[in-house]
């Protein structure tokens, strides 16, 4: 009996674990500076809509306001790469990253 025991809370803690892998990126803070630029994540409320001019202005103007909190990128910046996360078979993606370096003087 004792040895089902260690089985079954090793089996819990490794579902506790791979639960997490999932949503890896969401643990990661939504803002970080990096030597020439930043990185940026979005969470989408539901699906993201990826082809949409609206909703790539507010994901833009949220990256904006992260840049002016953090006093990051004084004379603006460029976006090198957008990749969408959270891809499925099922689902579209609910999370947008964004990674660009900052315009020098």
């Amino acid at each position: 009996m004792k040895r089902l025991s260690r089985y079954g809370t090793l089996v819990v803690c490794l579902l506790a674990l791979a639960g997490c892998a999932g949503n890896s990126f969401k643990l990661r803070a939504p803002f970080e500076k990096t030597e020439n630029g930043f990185w940026y994540r979005h969470d989408c409320k539901g699906p993201c809509d990826l082809h949409g001019p609206q909703a790539e202005r507010l994901r833009v103007r949220a990256l904006e306001e992260n840049l002016q909190r953090h006093r990051h990128c004084p004379h603006g910046y460029t976006i090198d790469s957008r990749k969408p996360l959270g891809v499925t078979a099922t689902a579209l993606p609910d999370i947008v990253v964004y990674e660009g370096r900052c315009v020098e003087r």
